[in-house]
């Protein structure tokens, strides 16, 4: 809940002391920064905790969020009723509870724009002046969604295993048409996949290459984010490591070169 902030920056707008609009700007960014990462919590459950403390700034971390919950950001009302016949619903429904949020473009807006106020500007050196209207008008958005009562996960989800730390992926079906690639959960495992939808199926390919230890000839896969130049590869065979230099891979001892193709 956000009223411990929102009483305080409610009391320090209320002081007439124009330099107390400064720590109630702070406490409301506070107040902003706990809507967030509430619902991070909430669906930490489902998506895992790199979804949580990977993500500190709120505009990214919802952005985030969004990819996986598509209403995260989104006011509703949740209402059912008994159906007249299948797929006909009926006339007298009951309200369950209502979701108040506060959307993307709201916070990347606000959330910047006073932690402006915060700050000496660079080139004058000096602390703008907060105008105490727009500091209520923010105090109101936020009690208004601090009454909010619910919060649910709406998606149908698909799941599946991550092939190196075998940690379970959970993704939404409605957000996965619009991602490049889904991150395993794992807060050690930085693997991604690329996602791809076959008629009825999703299918999550590792975004990796087959890297051939020049050594033994082990073929294993290594993820295509963290190949670097300089980056060094030990078998999980022989234990031989190899080094990346350009686009080849070559043992630290004994030189031996092997073509990468980096696009396969």
């Amino acid at each position: 809940m956000l009223e411990t902030y929102l009483d305080q920056a409610e009391k320090l707008i209320k002081s007439g002391d124009t330099r107390q609009l400064y720590y109630a700007a702070f406490e409301l960014r506070l107040a902003i920064e706990k809507h967030v990462y509430e619902k991070l919590t909430f669906f930490s459950k489902r998506y895992g905790e790199k979804l949580l403390y990977e993500n500190w700034q709120p505009n990214k971390a919802l952005k985030v969020l969004c990819q996986l919950e598509p209403y995260a950001d989104q006011s509703y009302t949740l209402s059912v009723a008994h159906e007249k016949e299948i797929g006909v619903p009926g006339n007298n429904f009951i309200e369950l509870g209502h979701h108040k949020a506060l959307s993307i473009s709201w916070i990347s807006k606000h959330y910047n724009k006073i932690g402006s106020y915060l700050h000496l500007q660079a080139k004058s050196q000096i602390q703008l002046e907060i105008p105490l209207q727009y500091l209520q008008e923010i105090l109101f958005e936020l009690r208004n969604i601090d009454e909010s009562d619910l919060i649910m996960s709406f998606p149908d989800t698909v799941s599946f295993n991550c092939p190196l730390c075998k940690t379970q992926i959970t993704c939404s079906t409605l957000a996965l048409p619009h991602l490049e690639k889904v991150i395993c959960i794992s807060m050690n495992c930085n693997a991604t996949f690329i996602p791809k939808k076959t008629e009825e199926r999703w299918s999550f390919k590792l975004n990796a290459v087959d890297f051939e230890c020049p050594e033994c000839s082990n073929i294993q896969p290594i993820l295509i984010d963290e190949i670097q130049i300089g980056s060094r590869i030990t078998c999980t065979i022989c234990k031989k490591r190899s080094i990346v230099v350009g686009n080849t891979w070559r043992t630290v001892k004994e030189s031996i070169n092997k073509e990468l193709n980096m696009m396969r």
